[in-house]
């Protein structure tokens, strides 16, 4: 099989002829050389030239297409990678969004627990017991702490939520360019590999808990 420096240094084999040429040319217009022995030499000339620019522009040509191959050689493991863990973090990131609402709607129940405890408040009128008040101050206590805790959960799952749907932003603008580049160095051919693609798939319907205390 031809290599393309078999094909560039037959065109330096070539050119390295056309000095030599030249001279022959004025030898043979000093000889006295009919015009058909010139006009001879000159399309000998005249074909070297044309053969050279022809093994020149196809080794340019594989040159180029070797270059191509070896960058998406390199490129297209990267992309199948970036392809996995892009598709990982786009789930991390729909779990971490499910979480959040799910938090969200407990401590939303959670208020409503309290608020309603608070609305239950023994009242003078009814002349409550001792134990009765206290019970019911056990009771506003352990709402409020459920409620704190949900609040804090909240807070942690809307960081949670924010950084990772930052990496899902970051894989999917990582693996966009890789993909890019797959598409534009990958072989020319029918067979050439597939580029990954990203998918989606529909989110997730969160769903509400009860977490009261009491």
């Amino acid at each position: 099989m031809i290599e393309v420096k078999e094909l560039e240094t037959m065109a330096e084999l070539i050119a390295v002829r056309f000095p030599r040429l030249a001279s022959e040319r004025a030898e043979l217009a000093a000889s006295g050389a009919s015009p058909e022995e010139i006009a001879r030499h000159d399309s000998i000339v005249s074909a070297l030239m044309d053969a050279q620019k022809l093994l020149l522009a196809r080794s340019a040509e594989l040159r180029a297409e070797e270059e191509r191959a070896a960058k998406y050689a390199k490129i297209y493991p990267e992309a199948c990678r970036l392809k996995e863990e892009m598709d990982k973090a786009f789930h991390a990131h729909e779990r971490a969004n499910l979480e959040y609402v799910t938090a969200e709607n407990n401590l939303q129940s959670a208020e409503v627990a309290l608020s309603e405890h608070m609305g239950n408040k023994p009242r003078p009128e009814t002349f409550p017991s001792a134990r009765a008040k206290a019970s019911w101050e056990t009771r506003r206590q352990a709402f409020e702490k459920h409620r704190d805790e949900r609040k804090e959960i909240v807070r942690k799952k809307r960081e949670e939520m924010g950084e990772a749907r930052a990496e899902n932003q970051r894989l999917r603008a990582a693996f966009d360019t890789a993909a890019f580049q797959c598409r534009y160095y990958g072989p020319r051919t029918p067979s050439a590999k597939p580029v990954p693609t990203a998918w989606s798939v529909p989110s997730p319907t969160a769903t509400r808990t009860n977490n009261s205390p009491v």
